[in-house]
């Protein structure tokens, strides 16, 4: 009995453990599925540091270099049975042979013919690897590669990766022209009597002109910039050497067919073979070892077919909330919630349709692949026109107050408001589907074409019920209401164009269509001639040429090193297209680098304990360099302002990690070095701030005032062509999304706390400017919602031209005279006011007379009760019929005219918000 209530026992236990392992795997198992994000980003980081050291085995072990590389180096000698055996040329590779003595060798290549070849006898057959030196000295170039080429997605790295690969290949290309030109470079010019050398008549002007024009020719094209990056890189590297007098170039002489010699430089087909490698590593990294995590592969094709239907599951939910919100009786704090699901949705739609633009990278517009991802771009482009219609939702969510007519109103047109929803909501998803396979087969296209009777029979029948409840002029109390039905109908509008663009949508993109496009956009003069393009490539030009000319002409002293090429290298790895005085970025670039040259330095002195050749030593590096490169990338991928010094601190420091053995690194010598190789670093990166200080006269503030500037042009430009009639003029206050985003993107550099020296001007309103933003971002929110109420929706899907048959109308209203003067009057007098406050730079109280137009505009930018309601009344009286041929509440004068008059009170309202913030600076 005891032995059975033993086995029991155990029996229990092992249910115990059974269970707790259970219990600990579906933990593990939530865990990682409610935290993708964070797998997604420590995955791909894990899987870069892995590659990174998976390449450098060869140059930590001894038996593993020596397979490799064969006798060549440090590593080499504790394999030697004879002390130091016969090393290995750079150039050879394979098995050789010493037919010479063993203090006087003569290798030559082994061939079968010769007596058997035997690895034991290394003073007489000696391996000299699979690979020539020089690969071995540009082997961590790989690793780089990796670094600054692996990003979010394998698109994004196949375009990062092909972008470095024809910028290195334009510097190769160069350099072999010049070897051509003049074979052996400087050196051969300048050598020594009877030294080996190819007499040419060696030119530094030309050699000045390339080296300037080429470093001008690459900032000029309107490449991507990693192009240029890589491209400038190279350059400055190859063309130091090859202007440098007391350095031999690597290569020899060709003789090809008709007996002309060539000078061939043996760099360029390492360093295009080894970028080759990095690449192709490079998007393997996004595949493995992620698999290991149970992360599905980072393709973009992968993820654009969930993420497209994911867009419409969720436009299709926050309709449906919004319907109910608006549907109710009163206001609650749902509305907020309702705010950030709509931006939700835009951000959504945009990142989705970025990721099907980059699959591009992953299909190269071949097979089946390259179908799929056109009709998704059908569907995500069409369905970003809903987005036009979030702007008139989020504004009804807002401001309804659910007052006046209504619950009679909604109650009238809820469920037809419903059916409506329902039914193009249906289509939505339909299309998501259809569009997933890439091919719309004829029982989709059914399907598709009877949701779309369907979606316009709930068209016609809202737009019954509409009429009905408003058969006259609209009262001033239902603009919510009505502009709400508006955004309905305008989205279920915009799902059937989508639908039929999607159904007859043939592809008809050649490669060379794809080819033109991309020599005009790199190279069209009207894309090189942009005044910000040109400023980029002053901004750039300046600091890398003068680094390259102190780099050759100073002697070495101090920090410089003559003919180094560190300095315009590093310069042109840091390029920014950013516009304004990027003084934080450069303080972060500096940091990043300088972590990026000094941790190797830590890290080689920590190896010292253990000699070259041993084992412990190399496993302490292959430690040491996998977390090294695996947080730093994690950062990266997951942090916002720190992205910039970490992928710096992985790119600088990883090259110096995968030096094999260096035997110096205890002495004086090699910190030296080190420390002039920090200091030119320094130097670059201040000459850089310098130059750009110098040429940025304008304060970052004034430089963010001015990118206000113009989006408030912008936007009142499109507002006066709306009170002109003119739909061209509209067009351009379209832009206006642009400027504000560009003026957000200058904020930080504008904030006072980072000023390294104020001087004797008040800190920049820093609050009064961002709060300015978000409100113009409001007020370009109601133009977006004015141009879209002004539009006849047939133009988007007939020939692309627009029209208005409301417009014309609407300006020449006598009311609406009286609307423009007090819109664009109010709009001058408030944003000179806040340009005024905000360029007010000293201790002394502003002019009271500002204040006192402030308070004035603000009075008068209320509408009262009775005003608004004779004011809708009127403009939407006496307006043009609707065309039988489309029977819809997007196309209803009536409705449409509601819109426009909303929008502009909207507007208005938010001039006041403005005076607001204005009358709220202690400064009056």
């Amino acid at each position: 009995m005891t032995t059975g209530g033993s086995l029991d026992s155990d029996d229990d236990d092992d249910s115990g453990w059974s269970d707790r392992l259970e219990e600990i795997y579906e933990q593990t198992k939530s865990f990682h599925t409610t935290h993708q994000k964070f797998f997604i980003r420590l995955s791909l980081a894990l899987s870069v540091a892995f590659w990174v050291t998976l390449f450098s085995l060869p140059l930590y072990f001894g038996k593993l270099h020596y397979c490799v590389f064969g006798f060549r180096g440090e590593l080499h000698e504790t394999y030697s049975a004879y002390g130091r055996d016969p090393g290995c040329k750079p150039e050879m590779v394979g098995k050789m042979r010493n037919i010479g003595s063993f203090k006087e060798p003569e290798m030559v290549q082994w061939t079968p013919d010769m007596t058997p070849w035997h690895d034991n006898l290394r003073h007489r057959d000696i391996w000299c690897g699979y690979l020539p030196a020089t690969w071995e000295d540009y082997w961590p170039n790989i690793a780089q590669f990796i670094v600054f080429t692996v990003y979010a997605s394998t698109g994004d790295t196949v375009r990062l990766a092909w972008q470095g690969l024809i910028g290195t290949a334009g510097a190769c290309i160069n350099l072999q022209f010049m070897c051509w030109l003049y074979p052996g470079g400087a050196y051969a010019a300048t050598c020594a009597s009877g030294e080996p050398c190819v007499p040419n008549n060696f030119s530094f002007v030309v050699c000045w002109i390339d080296v300037l024009g080429v470093l001008f020719l690459f900032l000029a094209s309107r490449a991507n910039e990693n192009t240029i990056k890589f491209g400038m890189s190279w350059h400055v590297c190859f063309m130091m050497d090859f202007m440098n007098p007391t350095k031999p170039l690597p290569g020899g002489v060709l003789e090809d067919l008709s007996g002309v010699n060539i000078w061939s430089n043996d760099l360029v087909p390492e360093i295009l073979l080894t970028s080759v490698v990095g690449a192709v590593i490079s998007i393997l990294a996004t595949f493995i070892p992620r698999i290991f995590f149970c992360m599905r592969p980072l393709a973009n094709r992968v993820w654009a077919a969930q993420n497209s239907l994911a867009c419409a599951e969720h436009i299709g939910s926050v309709w449906k909330e919004s319907i109910e919100y608006l549907c109710g009786t009163k206001s609650y704090a749902k509305k907020y919630q309702l705010q950030r699901k709509i931006d939700d949705v835009r951000e959504k739609i945009a990142s989705t349709k970025g990721q099907v633009e980059q699959a591009w990278w992953e299909t190269f517009q071949c097979g089946t692949p390259e179908q799929v991802r056109l009709k998704q771009h059908v569907f995500l482009t069409g369905v970003e026109g809903v987005q036009r219609t979030m702007y008139a939702l989020a504004n009804c969510i807002l401001c309804e107050d659910f007052g006046g007519q209504h619950n009679e109103f909604v109650g009238a047109l809820y469920h037809s408001v419903m059916r409506l929803h329902e039914n193009s909501f249906k289509l939505t998803v339909t299309c998501s589907h259809a569009s997933a396979d890439g091919v719309i087969t004829d029982d989709e296209a059914e399907e598709i074409e009877a949701l779309q009777e369907r979606v316009r029979e709930c068209q016609r029948e809202l737009l019954h019920k509409f009429r009905q409840a408003v058969p006259s002029g609209i009262s001033a109390s239902l603009a919510e209401e009505i502009t709400f039905l508006f955004a309905l109908s305008f989205w279920a509008t915009t799902t059937e164009n989508l639908a039929t663009e999607l159904v007859t949508h043939e592809p008809s993109r050649s490669w060379y269509t794809v080819i033109k496009q991309g020599f005009v956009d790199t190279w069209g003069l009207h894309h090189v001639l942009e005044p910000d393009h040109l400023k980029f490539v002053v901004r750039n030009f300046i600091p890398i040429s003068t680094c390259y000319i102190l780099a050759y002409a100073v002697p070495t002293n101090s920090v410089f090193v003559q003919y180094s090429a560190t300095m315009p290298n590093t310069l042109a790895l840091l390029i920014t297209r950013f516009s304004g005085s990027a003084f934080t970025k450069n303080i972060h670039r500096t940091l990043g680098v300088l972590l990026g040259k000094f941790w190797p330095i830590l890290l080689k002195a920590s190896w010292m304990a253990w000699p070259c050749q041993s084992t412990e030593r190399g496993i302490l590096q292959l430690v040491s360099l996998f977390l090294f490169v695996a947080l730093s990338s994690y950062v990266y991928y997951s942090s916002t302002t720190w992205a910039t010094i970490a992928v710096l601190v992985a790119g600088y420091g990883v090259y110096p990690l995968m030096i094999p053995c260096e035997s110096d690194v205890s002495s004086d010598s090699y910190y030296s070095a080190r420390y002039k190789e920090i200091g030119q670093v320094t130097v670059a990166i201040m000459l850089q701030f310098c130059i750009e200080s110098a040429l940025h006269a304008t304060s970052p503030a004034e430089l963010a005032i001015k990118k206000m500037e113009q989006a408030v042009q912008a936007v009142r430009t499109g507002f006066r062509g709306f009170f002109e009639g003119d739909l061209d003029l509209m067009a351009e206050g379209m832009k206006t999304e642009g400027y504000l985003l560009e003026a957000r993107a200058l904020a930080a550099e504008a904030d006072p706390s980072v000023q390294l020296a104020p001087g004797w001007q008040a800190p920049f309103k820093l609050r009064l400017y961002t709060m300015s933003l978000d409100v113009l971002d409001q007020i370009k929110s109601d133009y977006v919602m004015l141009f879209n109420a002004c539009l006849d929706q047939q133009s988007f899907s007939a020939n692309g031209e627009n029209t208005s048959e409301i417009l014309r109308p609407l300006s020449e209203n006598p009311a609406m005279r009286a609307l423009f003067e007090r819109l664009t009057g109010h709009s001058h007098n408030i944003m000179d006011s806040l340009f005024r406050t905000l360029r007010h730079t000293s201790e002394t109280s502003l002019d009271s007379d500002i204040l006192k137009e402030v308070v004035e505009v603000s009075f008068h930018a209320v509408f009262p009760e009775d005003e608004r309601d004779r004011l809708y009344r009127t403009l939407t009286l006496n307006l043009p019929a609707m065309s039988k041929q489309h029977l819809s509440v997007v196309y209803d004068p009536q409705a449409r005219a509601t819109v426009v008059i909303r929008a502009l009170e909207n507007a208005i309202n938010h001039l006041e918000d403005i005076c607001s913030l204005i009358i709220g600076e202690d400064i009056f």
